[in-house]
């Protein structure tokens, strides 16, 4: 395209970005970096919303949080993209403080943020205030935590040994699970919900089990969408 002079849009950007992402190619993320300030363009959110993740991933904080200020727009993606990179790259401070910035921005948390706040929370060891955000997803955001959330909780209690508490809330969150499934007969995430806590609890029987009996009541999966 270059060679013939074709000046690419945003779509042909952040595919560029995701592909090169996927490859953990940073020098690339520089160039279309480099490309977008040199000609002028915005540094709108999709693109830079890839562009940071790149950043991010590749443990390159300072560029990712400089791409992060420089986006005039950001959605929940941008955010979640430089919370989660400042949270499993060692900021786990910043990451919250910017998660409290988000509430206070036009973007909504969803259930990507709470993976990336809670895993800030396990990493610096922050118990009470990680059970605090946990209780907060559906109470504040109506989010209903999936078995990612419940692993980060189970992980920062069983880092310091606190086994007793881990086996508590694994216990709470199979009973919560399993009302679930008495209230919504035919909501079919119930029913994965359980067989993916079996499964991380290793109960493996008992998450085979699942399935066929999501089949029994006769529940739909719903279809995946583009």
């Amino acid at each position: 395209m270059k060679r013939r002079k074709i000046k690419p849009n945003d779509v042909i950007l952040v595919s560029n970005l995701f592909a090169r992402g996927q490859l953990g190619s940073v020098e690339v993320g520089e160039m279309i970096s480099n490309y977008v300030e040199s000609e002028g363009l915005s540094l709108n959110v999709y693109v830079g919303s890839v562009l940071l993740d790149i950043y991010a991933k590749c443990g390159n904080i300072g560029k990712a949080r400089q791409v992060f200020n420089e986006m005039p727009e950001k959605d929940v993606v941008s955010w979640n993209s430089m919370i989660a990179g400042l949270a499993v790259n060692g900021f786990e401070e910043e990451a919250i403080n910017l998660y409290f910035q988000m509430n206070e921005s036009e973007a909504k948390p969803n259930d990507v943020t709470f993976i990336a706040l809670l895993t800030a929370c396990t990493h610096a060891g922050l118990v009470e205030l990680e059970c605090r955000f946990f209780k907060s997803m559906r109470r504040d955001h109506n989010i209903k935590p999936q078995v990612e959330h419940c692993a980060c909780v189970v992980d920062l209690f069983c880092r310091p040994g606190r086994l007793d508490e881990a086996f508590e809330f694994i216990s709470l969150a199979e009973h919560a699970v399993e009302k679930l499934l008495l209230l919504e007969l035919e909501n079919s995430g119930n029913y994965v919900l359980l067989s993916n806590l079996y499964a991380s609890m290793g109960r493996w029987e008992e998450s085979l089990k699942t399935r066929p009996l999501m089949k029994e009541k006769v529940v739909q999966e719903t279809a995946a969408y583009n």
